[in-house]
């Protein structure tokens, strides 16, 4: 086997390789992000442990292949230029976003053009061994033709305008993403002139005129330059403006459900575990972190609601302070004031009723998977808590006490909260009394919830 039958066997491999990877991968890619609305997982996830290795493996043919056609060029003189560099564009570009780890996605698209590479090969063989009269080859040419339209020209196109088109904030952590796309939009380019090498042709035999090639050389051209410089401009002028437009259009979702699910746990009229547990998905986690206490799983969750928290809670105000949405979070500022009359498990699990008022600043992070909540984390300074309550000696200077609370809430952060908010402000959901026992046992509601919630995930 001489260098040229070896260069076109490793890019029959390579073509194989990365057709069946975008077979695999690429209606995969995209119905996580259509299933999830979860644009950076599309774009920024990690590819699987296969699809790294398949990928590196073509990369590494391109290499080898950029070399034999060096080899070639320098012995036979017949390697064309712009082959040379398709070929070499393809393995460094590769190189680069998997090396940058991100697009997994869109390029899950773009190897899919090498299905026609298949037949492209086959032809070469078959006229190689002088079968090129025969009808398999006219066959084998047809499927080319067919083939390289439909991949490196239609769905070659549609991995191409996901690279321009895409969150460019995304590409911005990634110093070498400019010459990605331009690589890109180079080959495709190439695509575009072959596959007018290839209208001639067809058009040649049924004697029907086109074009002259300087044609299909400025436009190629003309593509080059216009997609590259506008994937650029994108970048630098228009990335603040569409990281906006991206998260106004899931932060009317995601306040929607954290209210809800706000309102199912604090609402005097609407408290309710199922309620809430609808809010989440199906391996919810809560973490109040000072004291480690919440649970993990839909069952434990709900648990923990029903007899430590909803039906649990003392009378209790809350303030808020402000709301930052990300793409797929939530992060609540607020003020806790409540009089400690009961046990309080997710506060002070441990510590007898002191009937003692307290406030205090209190976070919570929400994070969305999807349209629902997956996790919770709640975090407030314990050590003011506790001083409140007389634990920690009220004398100790390096413990604030109610006044740390004092400075935070905001008049302009306070009415753009409540003007977003879907119900009232948050009153007393049961009259609190010195006489309050020390633990209030669950209501009938609440009985019933946690016996329905066990129900429904047996």
């Amino acid at each position: 086997m001489n260098g040229e039958e070896l260069s076109y066997a490793l890019s029959t491999y390579h073509a194989i390789l990365a057709t069946i990877f975008s077979a695999v991968y690429a209606p995969r890619f995209v119905n996580l992000k259509i299933t999830t609305g979860d644009e950076a997982c599309y774009y920024e996830c990690n590819c699987p442990d296969d699809l790294w290795k398949g990928v590196y493996a073509m990369c590494i043919i391109m290499v080898i292949y950029f070399a034999l056609d060096i080899v070639a060029m320098k012995s036979s003189g017949n390697v064309p230029l712009v082959v040379l560099f398709h070929h070499s564009a393809f393995g460094f570009a590769g190189m680069l976003q998997l090396w940058a780890g991100r697009n997994c996605g869109p390029f899950s698209w773009l190897i899919g053009g090498e299905l026609s590479t298949i037949f492209l090969n086959a032809r070469w063989f078959l006229k190689r061994s002088g079968r090129s009269s025969s009808r398999l080859y006219v066959i084998v040419q047809g499927l080319f033709a067919v083939t390289f339209f439909l991949t490196r020209v239609l769905i070659y196109g549609v991995g191409l305008y996901d690279f321009v088109s895409n969150d460019p904030n995304i590409f911005r952590r990634v110093e070498v993403w400019q010459i990605i796309p331009f690589l890109f939009v180079a080959m495709y380019g190439l695509n575009l002139y072959w596959f007018s090498k290839i209208l001639r042709i067809v058009f040649k035999g049924i004697k029907v005129k086109v074009s002259p090639p300087s044609f299909a050389t400025t436009l190629l051209l003309i593509l080059c330059l216009t997609t590259t410089s506008f994937s650029l401009f994108h970048s630098s002028i228009f990335d603040h403006e569409e990281l906006l437009t991206v998260s106004a259009q899931r932060a009317g979702t995601l306040t929607r459900v954290w209210d809800n699910h706000m309102k199912a746990e604090f609402h005097p009229n609407h408290k309710s575990v199922i309620e809430t547990m609808k809010t989440m998905n199906a391996h919810p986690s809560v973490n109040h972190v000072p004291t480690q206490i919440g649970g993990v799983g839909t069952l434990s969750v709900a648990d923990f609601y029903t007899s430590k928290f909803i039906f649990q809670n003392p009378a209790m105000d809350v303030t808020p302070v402000s709301r930052t949405i990300g793409k797929n979070s939530i992060v609540d500022e607020m003020i806790i004031n409540l009089t400690h009359d009961r046990a309080i498990p997710w506060l002070v699990p441990s510590l007898e009723p002191t009937f003692a008022t307290i406030t205090f600043p209190l976070v919570a992070i929400v994070i969305f998977e999807g349209d629902l909540i997956s996790h919770e984390r709640i975090y407030w300074d314990q050590a003011t808590v506790l001083k409140q309550l007389g634990v920690i000696d009220a004398s100790i200077s390096d413990v604030t006490g109610p006044e740390q609370a004092s400075l935070l809430p905001s008049n302009k952060l306070l009415g753009e909260f409540h003007s977003s908010s879907s119900f009232p402000p948050l009153t007393p959901s049961e009259p609190s009394s010195p006489h309050s026992d020390k633990k209030i046992g669950l209501s009938k509601k609440g009985e019933n919830e946690i016996d329905e919630i066990k129900r429904l995930t047996n």
